[in-house]
């Protein structure tokens, strides 16, 4: 389907550039941005299914020792606490023992503020000290992360736009399939932004971490 859909869109391309509609300049640069989208259509895509075939098989192996009548207590003991990190790890997004159980401490103690998921888009945030004591690092480095999200998510909804612009250019020449598949991707792309946006933090998200960090420093 993404092999038929692309065939199409650089025919349209060609038929624009033609016909003098749009320049190779123009041209070039919708070609990138749609090449950009495809990767990251691709990469997520990718990266969901790995992660999700990794983390099923780990949880049945575990649970499958668990159902074993056979199994000695250090191991069923060993296999829950495994089964409660792989829980945590959904939860908070922190692969590491130290930072999920700060990540849940501080879910708890400011659950009037935020819930665990909130910190999922803190992953560079919440840090391991010398000591082994987990803390929150807050700075300008946070304000460049939500600017990033701002400027994928612009770069999104402008081709989302150049869809729906091509739409309009060849109202006349294309059929209605033609246009159906040209918006539909254009709502694609945006369900993509939204999905995107949420995986960067917020102004409001920022502030609610530095008021953790404030309250904790008390």
């Amino acid at each position: 389907i993404m092999k038929e859909i692309l065939e199409q869109f650089f025919k349209f391309i060609q038929y624009c550039m033609d016909n003098g509609v749009i320049e190779a300049g123009t041209a070039l640069f919708i070609v990138m941005c749609m090449i950009v989208f495809c990767l990251s259509l691709l990469k997520i895509e990718f990266i969901s299914n790995m992660i999700d075939t990794i983390k099923n098989r780990r949880k049945n192996e575990l649970l499958k020792i668990l159902s074993n009548n056979y199994t000695s207590a250090e191991q069923r003991r060993s296999a829950e606490i495994e089964l409660s990190r792989l829980q945590n790890k959904e939860l908070c997004g922190f692969d590491d023992v130290l930072r999920q159980c700060y990540c849940v401490d501080l879910a708890s103690k400011y659950h009037n503020l935020v819930t665990i998921s909130f910190f999922k888009k803190f992953q560079s945030s919440i840090v391991i000290c010398n000591s082994f004591t987990p803390s929150i690092k807050t700075g300008v480095y946070l304000r460049i992360e939500w600017f990033l999200g701002v400027i994928y998510s612009i770069h999104l909804i402008l081709i989302a736009g150049l869809f729906i612009f091509l739409s309009a250019l060849g109202n006349k020449e294309l059929s209605f399939w033609k246009h159906g598949i040209l918006y539909l991707m254009a709502m694609g792309i945006l369900w993509l932004c939204v999905i995107i946006s949420k995986q960067f933090p917020s102004r409001l998200d920022i502030r609610l971490l530095e008021e953790i960090k404030r309250q904790e420093a008390q």
